[in-house]
C-alpha cells in the first residue's frame, strides 16, 4: 500500500492563487477577530458602572443629558458615570453595563454594534466578559 504524499501546508509564496488566499484568510480571521484591548477595557468599565448613579449618561440626551448628570452630581455630591469619549467605546461600555442590568434595551444596543462593524466573535467576548 502507497503512502500518500504529504500536503503541504501553505503554497509556493511566488504563487498568485496563494496570495489570494493568503488575503481573503487574513480577511476572514480579522473579521472574526475579538475585541481590541480598548473595548475590553470599555466593557471592563461598563461592567463595574452597571449599578452606579447614572450608568445610562450616554443614553440621557447626548450633551445636554451629560451636562444635567454633571449639575446634579455637584449638586447633590455624587459623582456619577461620565460617558467615554469614543462613541463605539461607550456603546460597548452601555452594552456591558445593559447586560449586567438585564436591560430590554440591550438587544437593540447589539444589534447596532454589529451594523457598525463589530464581529459576532468579538460581541460573544463582550457578552462573556459583562455577566464574568
Amino acid at each position: 500500500m502507497a503512502v500518500p504524499a504529504p500536503v503541504p501546508s501553505r503554497l509556493p509564496a511566488n504563487d498568485p492563487q496563494s496570495a489570494g488566499t493568503t488575503r481573503a484568510h487574513l480577511r476572514l480571521v480579522a473579521h472574526e477577530a475579538g475585541l481590541t484591548t480598548a473595548e475590553r477595557q470599555a466593557v471592563e468599565i461598563g461592567r463595574d458602572d452597571a449599578f452606579r448613579f447614572g450608568w445610562d449618561a450616554g443614553l440621557v440626551g447626548g450633551r445636554a443629558g451629560r451636562r444635567l448628570m454633571a449639575a446634579l452630581a455637584g449638586f447633590v455630591g455624587i459623582r456619577g458615570v461620565m460617558p467615554l469619549a469614543d462613541d463605539r467605546l461607550e456603546k460597548l461600555r452601555l452594552f456591558a453595563a445593559m447586560m449586567r442590568r438585564d436591560d430590554r434595551r440591550v438587544h437593540d444596543l447589539g444589534e447596532e454594534l454589529r451594523a457598525g462593524g463589530l464581529s459576532a466573535a468579538a460581541l460573544h467576548e463582550a457578552i462573556t466578559l459583562a455577566l464574568g
